[in-house]
């Protein structure tokens, strides 16, 4: 096959593009983070600035029963002890405060994810303090409502 020079210019460059492409997607793992940066990595920097107590605010989205939106959680001692509605304070029943998660729990709950291996798995970690700021778990990409996520944005520390 005689190609011109123009065409083999064009092709060396699809090859460059196609090689690049391939070595920065070999270069993220699962949850798109790079390889080298592992959960571990994230726990240890949340360890250095964790406190017994802390505010966040965390929202779920999946298909299950409300509340809906940010609920802001106070943890003592890794213990969610009070919840309320973002925007109005109004106050979650001890049955709905259990469906929300500590930044320990998040953790967890990272890991036990990543053993079973989902189609899509997607973290995002807070790159000052390391907890899991945004986590979304799709088990089976061809099947509805089995998908959940946790938007977790810290409030305060407290000493």
């Amino acid at each position: 096959m005689n190609l011109g020079r123009t065409s083999r210019a064009i092709l060396k460059g699809l090859i460059c593009c196609i090689a690049l492409l391939s070595l920065t997607l070999l270069s993220c793992g699962k949850s798109g983070s790079p390889v080298n940066s592992t959960t571990s990595d994230h726990k240890a920097l949340w360890a250095s600035h964790a406190t017994p107590t802390y505010i966040v605010e965390q929202a779920r989205s999946c298909f299950c029963p409300g509340p809906y939106g940010f609920i802001r959680l106070t943890v003592v001692g890794n213990k969610i002890v009070e919840g309320v509605e973002s925007e109005s304070n109004y106050p979650l029943t001890t049955d709905e405060l259990k469906r929300y998660k500590t930044i320990d729990e998040l953790f967890e709950f990272i890991d036990k994810i990543e053993k079973h291996q989902p189609e899509i798995f997607q973290v995002e970690y807070d790159s000052i303090f390391g907890y899991p700021r945004n986590i979304y778990v799709d088990w089976y990409f061809e099947m509805a409502d089995e998908e959940i996520g946790f938007n977790t944005k810290l409030v305060q520390l407290f000493p």
